[in-house]
């Protein structure tokens, strides 16, 4: 009786435990799953890139990483569409999301658009986003992206 009832116990142990390892390792995929979602949502942001920091403006336009902008101010604001791209982007892609006046002055005086010699566009009537990527010219998104 005293074997049986010990087998038991141990069989008991091992079930608890179990459960145990089971739940801890559930906690462990959570929290990896939750922070990896943060991070996600972080790098979803669409940075405001402001005429008058010329560091941001060079790391932008002159330094080697991938950014994704849309052209806008107070009159034309960052469409639901480029926001969608830019949580879908930040997933997928390594890229950075960004919102820059193009009609405004740079600190050289001259606008995003005189400064990379593009034709001016009416932002704030058509959609207009730019990609710059590894020091290249930016490129400017179709309209029916």
């Amino acid at each position: 009786k005293d074997a049986a009832r010990i087998e038991r116990e141990k069989a008991e142990k091992l079930k608890t435990r179990s459960w145990q390892a089971l739940l801890g390792g559930a906690a462990i995929c959570t929290v990896i799953m939750s922070t990896w979602a943060l991070f996600t949502i972080s790098r979803a942001t669409i940075q405001t890139v402001h005429l008058n920091d010329e560091s941001k403006l060079k790391e932008v336009f002159f330094g080697g990483e991938p950014w994704l902008l849309q052209c806008s101010n107070e009159n034309a604001t960052v469409t639901d569409a480029f926001a969608s791209a830019a949580r879908k982007l930040s997933v997928t892609a390594a890229i950075n999301v960004g919102a820059i006046d193009c009609a405004g002055k740079l600190p050289s005086n001259r606008t995003f658009f005189q400064r990379f010699k593009l034709p001016p566009v009416n932002f704030t009537q058509t959609p207009t986003g730019y990609l710059f990527a590894n020091t290249d010219s930016p490129l400017q998104i179709p309209d029916k992206w």
